[in-house]
């Protein structure tokens, strides 16, 4: 089973670190950062499980993130 992540790091070294924490135990890991404009395209995908916001991303706002995701998908 392949565990997708979408993740706003606030550096790409938090992105690798991530990634590699994950690796070991989830095999057809998929972690992706999009620009926060791809955000609902790549929840509409289907190929997330999971969304990871750092407190300061360099994607954007935290919150502006996290909440338009939990607009999208409500439960």
């Amino acid at each position: 089973m392949t565990l997708g992540i979408l993740l706003f790091p606030h550096r790409k070294k938090e992105r690798d670190a991530v990634s590699k924490a994950l690796a070991s135990d989830f095999p057809e890991l998929l972690v992706e950062t999009p620009d926060a404009h791809d955000l609902l395209r790549r929840l509409d995908s289907g190929n997330y499980n999971l969304v990871m916001c750092a407190l300061e991303p360099g994607a954007g706002k935290a919150s502006s993130i996290l909440r338009e995701v939990k607009s999208h998908h409500p439960n």
